[in-house]
């Protein structure tokens, strides 16, 4: 039987917004080892890379997930408050 990937890994942490700006769409966020690893098409290393899950397939969130050399979490994109005005 097919395991669903789960990417509300137990104690992820999720981006909180800044006063102001609103929460908007889901990521994957996934970093690699020091000296990288390619999956699904991409690569990862010591820096996280934020993938919108509109992106990446269930199939691929599987991958990462069964990678025990890539850590897969679940986030929140910031999205700017879209009545904030700008200072000039």
């Amino acid at each position: 039987m097919a395991r669903k990937p789960n990417t509300q890994a137990k104690g992820a942490a999720v981006k909180a917004a800044p006063e102001g700006e609103k929460l908007s769409g889901d990521l994957v966020i996934v970093t690699g080892p020091e000296g990288g690893r390619w999956r699904t098409g991409r690569q990862f290393g010591p820096t996280p890379v934020e993938i919108p899950v509109e992106h990446i397939t269930e199939d691929e969130i599987k991958v990462l997930l069964d990678d025990p050399k890539l850590s897969v979490k679940p986030g929140r994109a910031i999205e700017p408050d879209a009545d904030k005005t700008e200072e000039e």
